[in-house]
């Protein structure tokens, strides 16, 4: 299953995003991704299997200028994350797929 995250999820999505940045702090990923999700040009959506969270995507509309692009705006993925043991399992490409919705 793939939903739109909302600011009820933020100690999920935290914790799957430390895996992704270990380096980044816990207080800075909250306040990072509660900024993310009170922004209307980002949509971060969560990939569950058998009803874990295992997954995560972050998605912007960028109106500034993006290596590669030829028109702007363009989405743009911020991150992109799937626990190890759910890779190859199709997630990360329904979370690509829904970032289209």
């Amino acid at each position: 299953m793939i939903r739109k995250a909302t600011k009820e999820d933020i100690l999920d999505i935290v914790l799957l995003a430390q895996e992704l940045w270990p380096h980044h702090s816990k207080e800075d990923l909250t306040n990072e991704f509660l900024a993310y999700l009170d922004d209307s040009q980002v949509r971060i959506f969560l990939g569950y299997e058998e009803g874990l969270l295992v997954g995560f995507i972050v998605c912007q509309l960028r109106k500034e200028y993006v290596e590669g692009a030829a028109s702007c705006p363009v989405a743009y993925i911020e991150g992109i994350y799937v626990k190890k043991e759910y890779r190859l399992t199709g997630i990360s490409k329904k979370l690509l797929l829904k970032t289209q919705d």
